[in-house]
């Protein structure tokens, strides 16, 4: 089980219901796995744009860090650790480090929210803080023909 989301839930975007999530995780909360958007049952969620950053010293130990669906585990947006360099924001881009975005822009599994892990290697020893930004929305889950699933 992740740790509860220390983010805040910021705005939404009037014209097309897009959410901001935005906060800090220390470098336990990114070792234990700590949930910083919501699931929510019965819908999916889509991030529209996932932005990761840094502080302290560059990161050192994980193999990565993760935007991940909470419990299944699908990529949204991971880098390396080289990349969180201090106050650089990384980006879903390709050329902005070395980024991998399996399930960026698409709806994510049902009743699935997105944690913030370290990944393979070590503790980190170096990165204090990160902070994020995540944007995105929550659709209905819909079956074969297009149907709301309740």
């Amino acid at each position: 089980m992740s740790n509860s989301a220390p983010a805040r839930f910021v705005s939404t975007v009037p014209t097309r219901n897009i959410g901001v999530w935005q906060g800090t995780l220390t470098a336990a909360e990114i070792t234990a796995g700590t949930t910083i958007v919501p699931p929510v049952g019965g819908m999916q969620f889509v991030a529209t744009d996932c932005f990761m950053r840094g502080q302290g010293s560059t990161c050192s130990g994980p193999t990565t860090i993760n935007f991940q669906e909470t419990t299944t585990g699908g990529v949204v947006m991971s880098h390396v650790s080289a990349d969180l360099t201090a106050a650089a924001w990384r980006y879903t881009t390709a050329g902005d480090g070395t980024v991998v975005t399996t399930k960026w822009a698409i709806p994510l599994v049902i009743s699935e929210g997105i944690k913030c892990i370290a990944v393979g290697g070590s503790a980190n020893t170096a990165m204090t803080t990160m902070d994020y930004i995540i944007m995105g929305f929550y659709v209905p889950a819909t079956g074969k023909h297009g149907h709301a699933l309740r």
